[in-house]
């Protein structure tokens, strides 16, 4: 997150196309807590190795003022 006084932030998995939200509950906790928040399915697909193509996540972005995330998925061709 832009604002330091936050304790709470996202990272992305790219070989799956995940994103998980990291937190603390409380500005007490020593723990943070873990959610995924969002979980990109692969598709069907011919001509690949595989019968079905994961995502890619390549670059992750908060928007300023914290309101809007957006990545790109590089295999599927999306943001």
């Amino acid at each position: 997150m832009h604002n330091p006084k936050r304790c709470e932030g996202f990272v992305g998995c790219s070989l799956f196309a995940n994103v998980f939200r990291f937190y603390k509950k409380s500005p007490s906790d020593e723990k943070f807590t873990v959610e995924k928040v969002i979980d990109v399915p692969s598709k069907k697909v011919e001509g690949w190795i595989l019968d079905e193509m994961n995502g890619l996540m390549t670059d992750i972005l908060l928007s300023l003022d914290d309101k809007f995330l957006y990545f790109s998925d590089w295999f599927h061709g999306d943001v």
